[in-house]
């Protein structure tokens, strides 16, 4: 339900304001916490430096009461235990004295603003409606009452009775004030991020919900993870949880939770995939793949998909990961105020005076074309240092030999030297320092000469027949020409770049390699999580997003219309098969629009270089234009504009895609308008380039003079479904595992051949694809990180070498939130429209032999009457004999063709009857 001003109102401010009803047996410093505004406008005037009042915010604990309080268990039992409670008489006393009060506090971002309650005649304001009086200015206001009586930190958001905006908003910010970060919002699950790093994850937590229904406890990620493994082990069904929000809302760490808990829970055969390894497996994910970011101390720069597999009894016979989409550019050009990846810092800092030596890293240059500078600050390089001897720690845990961790040592700090070592701006492609250049060849194995080669000159280099590739040269009409056209930096940068993407793959293999078993599994559960939505306005940067942050938020687009279409599309052509009529509120389409932005493929793919009036998404048109001998970025975005562009008049809201005022920018609204992203467009031509250096990068390692070099790379060169930069840790999963989920993971290698021979343009599109069509075939519970407030994530700034984001420390007392930031992420998320179809709808269904089969235990004078396992010809008549036994009321459930239905709820209520 929309907040809007009344008609009589005398003030100019647009802001959408809501009043919410006190929650019984407050006083009156709690009533001001209870009235809530939502509007991203500047709000009603309100009183100077006017503070949030004590009651709103966590109050610190007194020392008898601290040792309880740090009880997590204790808390969420608690927590679980009050939101199933019913009022007391001296609540409903509070509350109807409260009634009788006229001076209330309304709410708004920049504070609170007095106002008196007026009394209106009966049927003059929409149901639920009041009206109110600014003392301010004596505007006049409509605003939403919220009946809120016990509901303050109601633990489903489905069981709000008034569904709107205000009164979510409003259960999240008191539970998230209460240090109760998890919400159910129907079949899913709502975390905000507590930034620093509470008690609430420990093997003691648990316990609390191992075997446990959804309904028997509190909120929580275990919670989730418990819910995935439940249906795994009853349907035997593959599962996924798929990790959605913006950079920094957590998506990582509760990946990582959810692991753990799994582990710790379902335990594993032969200790194949313990906790300790997986510790390992994300400190190295963590080194090679996380930098700093403007928005995020400790941010992945990479998309991965962590697979468990299962076995009869439940146990996790293997594990692999997969990645894509690394953003290996970030390895020679950075956003200012950020980082490159972890690892380079680690190494420089870490690495003892042998291994420094032997790496020429006793001294550096003043001037480093990729920006790789050593830690200044002495805290940082003692961080640093400790990360390094923390990663190989881990590596060795992980079976990486001494030799293998060499050779990655060897192939970082070339990569340093070769930014040393620079290329020239004009004439002649050479590097600008040779004696820098010189160390790097040594260190790659191989001369000064035959590095140049490779990455100045402008074809592809062949490798020896006898070594393999793990990633095959690019067959493009054009590399060539490509080559000739690019700078010496821009073929440096290549050659660089291709080497890191190399090492990524590599490191990925041999996680894999200590994961895999040969096993026989049965079903599997995937965890999906990605650098998540990007935007570095949100912390008032003043550059605009990169190419790399438009693949981020393509792939987040990408998984919210996979969330609309299994909520939304999916539930309604269900009901339509099984002849369900409904009374559903109008639910927006999906991001379907800002999605073809970016990847509207055309029907004559065949002819990639030809410009034709038929729409094409970003992607193609960089493709195009790419190839193109006048292609330009001015084109681009004029073609893109004709596509896509506004009509005459039209602003925000209207559509997706605006111009900037500034030379080379757009602006592109993802999550549905309500995060609006500016990118510069200057350079991005070259990504769809086929530039030699890049895949000459292959070439090097395999023909290394350096046998721990060449071995390492040419051992894993077998995996043919490997794809460099892309899709990686294909090759480290069981074979029999592979043939048993032949369903779930060939679609990653399915049309491999077809993503080498395109540019990393067209392979972003491909990859997505692949993600979502693995996806599809399993039973997809979805987890909506929120991120809390912008403010948080500066603070994270200095936080790159504590460990990762899991170890971040923040102020545990400021559990507070940005309103406008939270709202915008609701809004995105479309989860309002989600719980209206859950609440509405009938969310359950099981086919009618199935319900037979599970509930038949209740109605034992049918089973005496046809036997336990009988057999009938018409299965609907039987469930219908089955129903009249069970005490449901028949408007919670619908009997489908060939289901039957459940309102939210009743299949787990009738399951407790079962057990």
């Amino acid at each position: 339900m929309d907040c809007t001003q009344s008609g009589h109102s005398e003030s100019s401010a647009s802001t959408e304001l809501c009043l919410i009803t006190p929650t019984p047996a407050r006083v009156f410093e709690d009533v001001l916490s209870l009235l809530w505004v939502t509007g991203e406008a500047s709000g009603p005037p309100a009183a100077p430096n006017c503070k949030l009042p004590p009651a709103a915010t966590p109050q610190p604990q007194s020392a008898a009461n601290k040792q309880h309080v740090e009880d997590p268990v204790a808390i969420l039992q608690a927590a679980h235990s009050a939101a199933a409670q019913g009022r007391t008489e001296e609540q409903i006393t509070a509350e109807k004295a409260w009634y009788n009060t006229e001076k209330v506090w309304l709410v708004h971002k920049d504070g609170f603003s007095l106002a008196t309650l007026l009394k209106t005649e009966a049927g003059s304001l929409p149901e639920g409606k009041v009206k109110i009086r600014l003392e301010s200015d004596g505007s006049l206001l409509d605003v939403d009452e919220d009946d809120v009586e016990k509901l303050d930190r109601v633990e489903d958001l489905a069981s709000l009775q008034y569904l709107n905006e205000s009164s979510v908003m409003h259960s999240l910010r008191q539970r998230y004030g209460s240090n109760l970060v998890h919400t159910h919002a129907g079949p899913n699950m709502v975390v905000i991020n507590p930034i620093s790093s509470p008690s609430m994850y420990s093997e003691k937590v648990m316990q609390m919900f191992k075997g446990c229904r959804r309904e028997d406890t509190a909120p929580h990620i275990y919670g989730t993870a418990q819910a995935a493994y439940r249906h795994l082990l009853t349907t035997r069904q593959d599962q996924s949880i798929v990790l959605l929000g913006k950079s920094g809302s957590g998506k990582t760490t509760n990946c990582q939770h959810i692991i753990q808990y799994l582990l710790t829970i379902a335990g594993s055969t032969n200790k194949t995939f313990s906790a300790e390894k997986w510790q390992a497996v994300y400190t190295a994910l963590e080194a090679f793949g996380n930098v700093s970011t403007c928005l995020n101390g400790n941010a992945s720069r990479f998309s991965h998909v962590v697979s468990l597999d299962f076995d009869q009894a439940g146990l996790v016979t293997s594990a692999s990961i997969q990645t894509m989409l690394l953003e290996k550019m970030r390895v020679t050009r950075r956003p200012e105020g950020e980082t490159t990846f972890n690892v380079f810092y680690y190494l420089i800092a870490g690495a003892d005076s042998s291994l420094r030596t032997e790496l020429h890293l006793n001294h550096f240059a003043e001037n480093d074309a990729f920006k790789i500078t050593p830690q200044t600050k002495t805290e940082e390089k003692q961080r640093a240092s400790q990360q390094f001897s923390k990663l190989q720690a881990a590596m060795k845990v992980l079976g990486i030999s001494g030799d293998e961790q060499k050779a990655f040592w060897l192939v970082l700090a070339a990569i340093y030297h070769l930014g040393a070592a620079g290329a020239t701006k004009a004439g002649r492609k050479q590097f600008a320092r040779h004696e820098w250049a010189q160390k790097a060849a040594y260190l790659l194995g191989g001369t000064l000469e035959e590095l140049s080669s490779s990455i100045f000159k402008h074809q592809a280099k062949g490798t020896l027949p006898r070594s393999g590739s793990v990633r095959r040269a690019v067959e493009e009409i054009g590399t060539a020409d490509a080559g000739s056209k690019a700078t010496a930096m821009e073929c440096l940068e290549a050659f660089a770049s291709g080497l890191y993407s190399e090492i990524f793959t590599v490191l990925i293999s041999l996680l894999n390699r200590a994961l895999k078993s040969g096993q026989n599994s049965l079903c599997s559960l995937l965890i999906v999580d990605t650098p998540g939505f990007q935007n570095p306005r949100l912390v008032k940067r003043e550059y605009c997003a990169t190419f790399e942050d438009l693949c981020h938020n393509y792939t987040q687009e990408r998984l919210h219309a996979l969330f609309h279409q299994r909520t939304f599309v999916h539930e309604l052509e269900r009901y339509k098969e099984e002849n369900i009529e409904l009374a559903l509120d109008d639910t927006e389409p999906s991001t379907s629009l800002s999605v073809s932005v970016v990847d509207q493929a055309s029907s004559q793919t065949l002819v990639r270089s030809v410009r034709t009036d038929e729409a094409r998404g970003l992607l193609w048109l960089m493709e195009e234009e790419g190839l193109q001998p006048g292609g330009s970025e001015e084109t681009l975005l004029r073609r893109l504009f004709s596509y896509y562009g506004p009509a005459e008049g039209q602003t925000k809201g209207q559509t997706f895609l605006l111009k900037s005022e500034k030379a080379n920018h757009f602006l592109l609204g993802h999550s549905y308008g309500t995060d609006w992203v500016e990118y510069n467009v200057s350079g991005w031509l070259n990504y769809a380039k086929q530039i030699p250096a890049s895949s000459n990068a292959t070439s090097v390692l395999l023909d290394s003079q350096k046998k721990i070099i060449s071995s390492l790379f040419m051992s894993r060169a077998g995996g043919t479904n490997v794809l460099s930069g892309s899709i990686a840790g294909l090759e480290g999963i069981s074979q029999l595992s592979l043939r048993r989920a032949t369903s779930m993971r060939k679609t990653f290698s399915t049309g491999m051949s077809a993503v080498k021979k395109k540019s990393l343009c067209i392979q972003i599109k491909l990859q997505v694809d692949a993600l979502l069509d693995m996806l599809r075939r399993s039973r997809i519970h979805f987890v909506h990180c929120m991120l809390p407030k912008a403010e948080a994530l500066k603070a994270l700034g200095g936080s790159l070498f504590k460990g990762g984001e899991c170890e971040v420390q923040g102020e545990p007392g400021e559990m507070q939130v940005d309103v406008a930031l939270l709202r915008a992420q609701l809004r995105g998320s479309k989860l309002l429209d989600a719980l209206r179809i859950y609440r509405q709808g009938y969310p359950d269904h099981m086919v009618f032999s199935e319900f037979r089969r599970r509930f038949d235990v209740l109605a034992p004078h049918l089973t005496k009457k046809y036997g336990r396992n009988y057999i009938v010809k018409d299965e609907k008549r039987a469930v219908e004999e089955l129903l009249e036994s069970l005490d449901l009321e028949k408007s919670s459930y619908h009997m489908g063709l060939s289901r039957l239905f459940f309102r939210a709820g009743t299949l787990g209520k009738a399951g407790g009857t079962e057990r």
